[in-house]
């Protein structure tokens, strides 16, 4: 059965509708469960059914799903869809985490349907599942630099999206994409570009739960400017 939905998935959304369909296939096969609210999903559905699997791929990078890591991801899903829709995301990821997980598969069905400001989001949201029970192995970054890179992300970009999980003055510069040896000026230049680049407004698409985390993205953006502002003098 599993396979049948993943082929009809494959021809309505393509990759990552396969994907869907074998994994709605697998969860009848498991527990029986009511598909009718799976079958039908929306452009945000498909953003986070990716996401899982990706959090998967990183949770299973070092060898050991740590209890902090499924924490982490369980209190993200509740605070940005409620226990409800987050008790079924937790279902997805537990499949995800025993099964192979397609990743060039999935990057590539991100990559066509998602911009460039929600692929950044996800990367930051996966540096932050690393970091969530102390440090980032290299293990997991391996893995995240690999799926950055499946995304389309350019090293710098995520360099940035790890940084912001460090509070020392070195990752404030890279969380803008800046040397430390830049001029006063391009510092500023600096900021006002990520300043755009991550606003909340661009993943508006995505429903105002996801802008909630770009909120947070934000703020560290903010905050490493102003550590800057302060090392050097600036107002």
């Amino acid at each position: 059965m599993r396979f049948g939905l993943a082929i009809l998935g494959f021809f309505i959304g393509g990759p990552i509708g396969a994907i869907a369909g074998y994994f709605i296939g697998v969860f009848i096969e498991r527990s029986r469960i009511d598909i009718s609210r799976q079958a039908n999903r929306s452009r945000r559905d498909a953003f986070f059914l990716g996401l899982s699997g990706l959090a998967a791929e990183v949770m299973k990078a070092d060898g050991t799903v740590s209890k902090d890591e499924v924490l982490y991801v369980k209190e993200f899903f509740i605070r940005e869809f409620g226990v409800e829709t987050a008790s079924r995301m937790m279902k997805q990821l537990k499949i995800f985490v025993t099964e192979k997980v397609p990743v060039e598969q999935i990057c590539r069905q991100i990559s066509l349907i998602f911009d460039p400001s929600s692929r950044l989001l996800i990367v930051h949201f996966l540096h932050g599942l690393a970091n969530a029970d102390g440090r980032e192995t290299v293990e997991e970054q391996q893995v995240i630099n690999r799926i950055a890179s499946l995304l389309g992300i350019s090293q710098s970009e995520n360099r940035s999206a790890g940084s912001m999980y460090k509070d020392d003055l070195k990752s404030c510069y890279e969380i803008l994409e800046v040397s430390e040896n830049a001029s006063d000026e391009e510092v500023k230049k600096a900021y006002k570009k990520a300043a755009v680049k991550y606003h909340p407004d661009r993943v508006a698409s995505l429903g105002a739960d996801v802008q909630k985390e770009a909120n947070e993205r934000f703020a560290k953006i903010n905050a490493a400017y102003d550590k800057i502002k302060e090392s050097r003098g600036l107002k």
